[in-house]
């Protein structure tokens, strides 16, 4: 009998919380959330995606964080965007998710659409999620597979 492979996620996202970050992500964030953003700190996030990632593997889920340093000028994208590509010609992931850092504040656009057209190019078999704070990943990359984009 051939072993079942697990489905495999990466989430991308931010390596430190930085107060700007945390300014413009109020903007957007619903009020329950807002407790959780105004104490969020690198540790806390790194705990909340930790745990995240152990509910993902009871369910035969693996999730992968990478974490890039962010940045909007040219040299920033092009060593994000590198970091990126290179790690995703490494594995073959079934789920992207692009993290709620990256993608919700709006001076990050740049960065956003960078990253989007690189796991595009770079993971054309992968479906991509996004999150909308790090303690709903699971659920995003749970919807992700679940979700047949084809029909």
């Amino acid at each position: 009998m051939a072993a079942v492979r697990k489905a495999r996620a990466l989430i991308i996202g931010l390596a430190k919380v930085e107060a700007f970050m945390k300014q413009e992500l109020e903007a957007v964030m619903p009020a329950e959330r807002q407790e959780f953003l105004r104490s969020l700190t690198t540790e806390k996030l790194q705990e909340a995606l930790a745990s995240e990632r152990s509910g993902l593997e009871k369910e035969g889920i693996a999730l992968e964080n990478l974490l890039i340093d962010g940045g909007n000028d040219p040299s920033a994208l092009q060593k994000n965007g590198d970091v990126v590509r290179e790690h995703l010609k490494k594995e073959r992931y079934d789920v992207v998710v692009i993290g709620a850092g990256v993608r919700l504040p709006p001076s990050n656009f740049p960065l956003l659409e960078y990253l989007t057209n690189i796991v595009h190019s770079h993971a054309p078999g992968a479906k991509i999620a996004y999150n909308t704070y790090p303690l709903d990943t699971a659920d995003a990359i749970r919807r992700a597979l679940a979700t047949n984009y084809l029909e």
